[in-house]
């Protein structure tokens, strides 16, 4: 049996995208309930391969972050394409998110 091999332009690696967590968006995490966190850094591993497909980019205030929505909670964060780093910055309901 003959094994295709994928064109250059084609063929894509399969990088996946590390998930950090900054201080204050542990503090978040760890004060909303249990199954709330749980499913927030479930999503946020589902999408490390690639983040851009599962957000929607930020404008005006936020220029430059990025939101995920899980269930009634949004989850900002930074992507940095560089070094394939998502930095989760602020978790928070949908409510109070963005004050």
């Amino acid at each position: 049996m003959v094994k295709k091999r994928c064109q250059p332009k084609k063929c894509k690696k399969s990088l996946n995208y590390n998930i950090e967590y900054t201080p204050a968006a542990l503090k978040q995490l760890f004060k909303l309930d249990k199954s709330v966190a749980k499913s927030i850094v479930d999503y946020m591993e589902s999408i490390s391969p690639n983040p851009m497909d599962f957000g929607k980019a930020l404008r005006k205030g936020y220029r430059g972050y990025w939101r995920h929505r899980v269930g009634d909670y949004r989850v900002i964060s930074v992507l940095e394409k560089n070094s394939l780093t998502v930095l989760v910055v602020k978790i928070g309901h949908r409510d109070k998110i963005y004050e």
